[in-house]
């Protein structure tokens, strides 16, 4: 539990999810919906703006189930 001061500070509320990370010998403190924002950012910026990963994966997969029938 984190004291409401520095929830507060943060603009945390009660009852966020916080990670937890080690950065060069330092405990950072997150908002784990921060973290996953920062990621997806970042994602989105290195695919094509025509790419859609769940229709390649759902791809993938009936191809895989497909050749396993088929054995």
């Amino acid at each position: 539990m984190l004291p409401k001061a520095m929830r507060a500070e943060r603009h945390w509320d009660f009852g966020d999810e916080i990670s937890l990370c080690l950065v060069d010998d330092e405990v950072v403190l997150q908002r784990t919906e921060d973290v996953l924002e920062t990621l997806v950012k970042a994602f989105r910026t290195q695919l094509p703006d025509d790419c859609n990963l769940v229709q390649e994966l759902i791809d993938e997969r009936r191809a895989e189930a497909a050749r396993e029938a088929s054995h």
